[in-house]
């Protein structure tokens, strides 16, 4: 089961990348992957202001500007490698060993 999530967040992960390589490569610019607010903007364009709101009414707006922005400025296909990356490398290295 491990290896599986693994693996789909690995194909997930690249085909983010290829997306994001199309995108800027028939623009003539240099590689540049989209980040996670990017995507998600794209994607949900409410969901940044509700998730704002939210965090300003239950009085942890302080969290909003250090973390959640730096988090939405990630490259979202680097995010999803490094859990792929992790698993490979925590993975058991033979099912005989003790």
């Amino acid at each position: 089961m491990r290896f599986i999530f693994m693996v789909l967040l690995l194909l997930a992960a690249l085909w983010r990348a290829f997306l994001d390589w199309q995108a800027t490569i028939g623009e003539g610019y240099a590689f540049r992957p989209k980040s996670i607010g990017a995507v998600l903007s794209d994607s949900f364009p409410t969901v940044h202001d509700g998730l704002v709101k939210l965090l300003q009414s239950t009085g942890i707006s302080w969290l909003w500007d250090p973390v959640g922005t730096t988090i939405l400025w990630l490259p979202l296909s680097l995010v999803l490698a490094f859990p792929a990356l992790i698993l490979w490398l925590t993975r058991s290295r033979g099912r005989g060993r003790g």
